[in-house]
């Protein structure tokens, strides 16, 4: 706090926050063989057929799946 001025092109800011543990997904979600899709995401990287259906998970038909149009947000997809 000198006063000093620095020119920067970029300024990144990290909250911290544990996108994984905390948020994918918002609950529990438990599949055939008793899979829990939260921890079978996390081991397996997203999937989902057609942006709409997650394999070995079936009667889940989701439209906040992986790459389904509302990508992973919701309130940017919808405001555009």
């Amino acid at each position: 706090c000198d006063g000093t001025k620095t020119m920067i092109d970029t300024l990144v800011l990290c909250t911290g926050f544990d996108l994984w543990e905390a948020n994918i997904p918002a609950i529990e979600i438990i599949g055939r063989d008793a899979r829990n899709l939260g921890k079978w995401w996390r081991e397996n990287k997203f999937q989902a057929y057609e942006g709409l259906t997650v394999p070995l998970f079936p009667n889940l038909i989701t439209q906040a799946s992986p790459y389904a149009w509302v990508g992973m947000s919701w309130f940017d997809t919808v405001e555009y």
